[in-house]
């Protein structure tokens, strides 16, 4: 049996398929924790699939978003490549759908069929058991129709509305009196009424439907209020159980990107450099479902850049291309047609399972492609060493008060959580230079292992503070000399709904800045392909690590 380094698996939320020697794949499963999953089947006592892991000869993996976008990428390749270990989700009914019917006051129930009768389909959606639960707790709060066509033209009071479950909106449908001197009367009053119910039972499709557009606001304050009422009338089982519904929302509203929002056939590819080689992954939907995921490479020396986008489009169908420095954006007909947003995210998508790829070829190649990328940021930044080890460090305070410090480690391109360090700054406040040189001085103290990289998360400023930091003792100068410091600017970077746009219009919109061997400071744009990708994981984890350690420091000065 073959054994893999489970450390080097990320810890993101995935989906992953182990394959013979034929490159045949034997199993397909998701996870929360692509690391934790994988470290399971190789564990020394393990009797997970042992007769599939006697024919594996290799583990691939491909890294989403979320837990929501691992359940249908896996049900989708399921379905396609009818893995011989896998035994459920084969069939095709597993999708779920929340339909709306196109009436007055309209139904809301699941459904599995999609079918063009006007209705609102929301979906898909794959825990039809969660589901349910959800639609009952809904029904709770906002009260909207339970019973089918023919109960609710009785105008007949059902056990729904003594349950409180629904407000008796039927009452509409009353036969008028025939006596003659009221029957206009009774017609205006019934007609007023009517229209205002129909007002009412809208605003709550329109709060159900904007929901599962990511706006739960208005859910989230009619459940604030209920619970308010709850707890004056002392009803405080009511009051819990509107609290657990509350902790539930945010499950419901994952956003996935694996089924679109329409049923379009097409692929979209996005082709990547990396040193001197291309790396390419090509996205394939069948009827709106990403149906597989095509990865590889080619070296520079074998084909021209030209020919191999005609060589996908050979494969797959015409399509547009959009070209930005070393990233390359294919799209066939009909998904170049999807909007801004859906598109963005699939570039999202196809970015992460190049970043799978390069980190299972790493796992199983002698020349990896990690190591290629290592030499595009030496080669680039004008580094002394291969930036083997990378740590960057972060100061995070709140309007001056609480300010700390955050050090995240990146061993081979993943992170290293032995060695995140955080740290209670004491310079005085709105300081983040002398902040940041306290940082530098008490990691110098301690040099546990050097890294090769040493990122700031700040600008040409912080550089300064390091140059200063040289001038006063020759042995910091000594040790600057040993590794590499650079400063990542970042006020841009933290406009993130800005990527997409900035991409499309070839915009550089941050710098590195770092030293040459006279410790003068040079600039240089950054080009986010994959190898500037690291530094900025680097950044990100760094931020998050220093944030939590000052929001930890605030709790406990409040308690």
């Amino acid at each position: 049996m073959f054994t893999i380094e489970t450390n080097k698996i990320p810890d993101n939320a995935g989906v992953y398929l182990f394959k013979d020697r034929k490159w045949s794949i034997l199993y397909i499963g998701k996870a929360k924790n692509l690391q934790k999953r994988l470290s399971q089947y190789f564990s020394p006592n393990s009797l997970r699939k042992q007769e599939m892991l006697e024919k594996a000869e290799k583990v691939d993996f491909l890294i989403v978003k979320n837990e929501s976008e691992a359940l249908y990428l896996e049900d989708n390749l399921i379905k396609q490549h009818q893995p011989e270990y896998n035994n459920l989700l084969k069939a095709d009914n597993s999708y779920v759908y929340i339909k709306i019917t196109k009436e007055s006051f309209p139904q809301i129930f699941l459904t599995r069929k999609r079918i063009n009768d006007w209705a609102v389909y929301i979906g898909p959606k794959n825990d039809t058991i969660q589901l349910k639960k959800f639609l009952q707790y809904m029904r709770q709060i906002l009260k909207f129709r339970g019973c089918k066509p023919t109960e609710f033209k009785k105008w007949k009071l059902c056990s729904d509305y003594y349950f409180g479950i629904c407000a008796w909106r039927c009452k509409t449908n009353v036969t008028l009196s025939e006596t003659k001197g009221i029957k206009k009367l009774y017609s205006s009053l019934r007609s007023e009424w009517q229209t205002k119910k129909i007002e009412e039972y809208k605003n709550i499709i329109n709060t159900i439907t904007s929901f599962f557009k990511w706006n739960t606001k208005p859910i989230e304050k009619e459940i604030h209020e209920q619970i308010e009422i709850a707890i004056i009338h002392e009803n405080f089982e009511r009051a819990a159980q509107l609290r657990d519904i509350y902790q539930s929302l945010q499950w419901f509203v994952e956003r996935q990107n694996v089924v679109l929002p329409e049923k379009k056939d097409g692929y979209l590819a996005l082709v990547k450099t990396i040193w001197n080689k291309y790396i390419y992954t090509v996205l394939i939907f069948t009827q709106g479902k990403l149906i597989d995921v095509i990865t590889s490479k080619e070296q520079h020396s074998d084909i021209e850049e030209d020919s191999l986008y005609l060589a996908i489009q050979r494969t797959f169908g015409e399509a547009k291309i959009e070209k930005n420095k070393n990233e390359v954006l294919i799209s066939s007909t009909d998904l170049a047609k999807l909007g801004k947003t859906v598109k963005k995210e699939l570039w999202k998508l196809a970015e992460n399972f190049v970043e799978s790829y390069i980190i299972t070829q790493s796992m199983q190649e002698e020349s990896t492609m990690i190591n290629d990328m290592f030499a595009t940021l030496k080669t680039r930044y004008g580094l002394k060493n291969m930036p083997y080890r990378i740590e960057c460090i972060d100061i995070s305070h709140l309007s001056g008060w609480w300010t700390s410090g955050g050090l995240s480690c990146f061993m081979a391109g993943l992170a290293y959580k032995k060695w995140y360090r955080k740290y209670k700054i004491k310079a005085k406040k709105s300081d983040d230079y002398e902040a940041l040189q306290e940082l530098l001085e008490r990691r110098q103290k301690n040099w546990w292992e050097m890294p090769n990289l040493l990122v700031i998360d700040g600008g040409k400023g912080q550089l300064w503070v390091v140059k200063k930091l040289c001038k006063e003792k020759p042995k910091r100068k000594e040790i600057v000399s040993q590794i590499d410091i650079i400063s990542l600017g970042k006020w841009e970077a933290r406009k993130k709904s800005s990527i997409w746009t900035q991409w499309k219009k070839g915009e550089i919109w941050e710098i590195i800045y770092h030293f040459d061997e006279n410790l003068k400071i040079h600039e240089t744009d950054m080009i986010y392909d994959q190898a500037d990708k690291i530094l900025l994981k680097a950044r990100d984890e760094a931020h998050r690590f220093a944030n939590s350690y000052r929001k930890k420091q605030m709790s406990q000065e409040f308690r």
